[in-house]
């Protein structure tokens, strides 16, 4: 496993791990077994970390989603679709917060996870 992927794969689970979502870069290098000069220079700060974490957490849940199957009825696929939102936001509380935090509304994975949602609303629409 690569430094970068030591580095994600600690800060994912010590976030997850947090009862208020807050991780040091210190404890992440430690889970890592990297130095801090590995963690800055694959992301630049903790800012970096925590921007690519919310890229991974989106990329595992939009993952999670195309992988289901449409069905004839879009009511049920949106009751589906939240079913999945939930257990992922029980199941990684505090991840799920800094992924819907407002910084990280703009990243691109967030804005496929929207159009994912915008999709099968409007198939709700269109089926009255």
């Amino acid at each position: 496993m690569s430094s970068r992927a030591k580095i994600l794969a600690a800060a994912t689970e010590l976030l997850n791990t947090s009862p208020n979502g807050d991780i040091s870069t210190r404890a992440v290098c430690e889970m890592a077994g990297v130095g801090a000069p590995a963690l800055y220079r694959q992301f630049g700060d903790k800012d970096g970390l925590l921007a690519a974490v919310v890229e991974a957490g989106f990329f595992e849940y939009l993952e999670g989603k195309r992988a289901a199957t449409p069905s004839d009825d879009p009511v049920a696929d949106l009751r589906a679709g939240w079913d999945a939102h939930t257990a992922f936001a029980l199941a990684h509380p505090a991840h799920y917060r800094l992924m819907h935090s407002p910084s990280a509304q703009s990243a691109d994975t967030a804005l496929q996870a929207q159009a994912l949602l915008r999709s099968v609303l409007e198939r709700c629409a269109a089926a009255g």
